[in-house]
């Protein structure tokens, strides 16, 4: 297979019905993300249907139709009785005609029900594009793999660690704080992991006072812009060659026990802009926070680029702290 190509959040529409779907699809796809100024989740560019092969060579795309029409019965091929007795059917195919490549395919019986099927299926059409573009994301950021060395140096000081991608340097002079940052430039990007014994629970104002309590004393007053922020409930998957039994969880985090090294648990995912007065400066931050055997962490990926598009380099962020790793 050929490569994929393409922009990393650019999504290749392929439809005959795009008048009747772009609205809905637009709602979807193309939330403001603020970093902060907007940008849109997604780029769209459409296509009709008797162009599919030229979308065909892009990362994402995205065919939306009906079972009548010619290509899409074909591309659904065996599947297409147990469609016909559906309203709406959406189908993931990976790899279709490149590599790196994922393909959405909704189909309905008619036109007339293209809106409400869409409508219906959102919430799982946008996550499902959310982690393809994540993993695409990932991908580049570890084509040349990540520093191994300071990850077993972090691992055996601090009991924790991410894949840092090479560049990043670590910033070790708050340690008896518990608080270890990781920096690196073009653009300036920080990563730091804060750790405390304990329980706190995990709720939005509270989280948000006191990353502005740590980045006050470690990161020159910065601060959350709340309007700007959000706050969603996910399981976060952990990592470790050396986990210990769970014991009796407290009621704000109930961890599911998996086999082998990785874990997944209860963490609430912030993601926003910070600013700094003194400094005159702002951008995006994504955190993550948990309660796990008696301990509170709170991970955070920061981004400061000015006059620059920054959603990507969030994004980026987001991939590096799902890297994060227990001794």
């Amino acid at each position: 297979l050929p490569t994929s190509i393409g922009k990393v959040r650019e999504i290749v529409i392929v439809s005959q019905y795009h008048n009747l779907i772009d609205s809905t699809i637009k709602s979807i796809l193309q939330k403001n993300i603020y970093t902060p100024q907007p940008e849109p989740e997604f780029l769209l560019r459409y296509e009709p249907l008797p162009r599919l092969n030229v979308a065909a060579g892009f990362h994402l795309v995205f065919i939306i139709g009906t079972i009548e029409d010619e290509p899409i019965r074909k591309i659904v091929g065996k599947r297409l009785a147990e469609i016909e007795k559906d309203t709406f059917r959406l189908l993931a195919i990976p790899e279709p005609w490149a590599k790196n490549q994922k393909v959405l395919v909704f189909v309905t019986q008619h036109k007339s029900q293209l809106v409400a099927g869409l409508t219906k299926y959102a919430e799982r059409i946008r996550y499902t594009f959310q982690q393809y573009a994540l993993e695409q994301i990932k991908r580049i950021t570890y084509q040349r793999s990540f520093n191994k060395r300071l990850k077993k140096k972090v691992l055996a000081n601090y009991g924790f660690a991410f894949d840092l991608p090479f560049g990043f340097k670590m910033v070790d002079k708050y340690e008896f704080d518990n608080f270890i940052y990781f920096v690196t430039h073009n653009p300036d990007r920080s990563i730091f992991c804060y750790y405390e014994d304990g329980i706190k629970p995990l709720l939005k104002d509270n989280l948000l006072a006191f990353r502005d309590s740590l980045t006050a004393q470690f990161y020159e007053g910065d601060f959350v812009v709340k309007e700007l922020t959000t706050m969603d409930t996910v399981q976060f998957m952990l990592l470790s060659k050396n986990f210990q039994p769970a014991g009796q969880p407290s009621k704000e985090i109930k961890p599911v026990e998996l086999k082998g090294d990785k874990k997944e648990v209860f963490a609430v995912k912030i993601k926003g802009v910070w600013q700094n007065n003194q400094l005159n400066a702002g951008g995006p931050f994504l955190s993550y926070c948990f309660n796990y055997q008696n301990r509170f962490y709170y991970i955070d990926g920061m981004v400061f680029n000015p006059g620059k598009y920054k959603l990507d380099n969030q994004n980026q962020m987001d991939v590096i702290l799902q890297t994060f790793e227990l001794k």
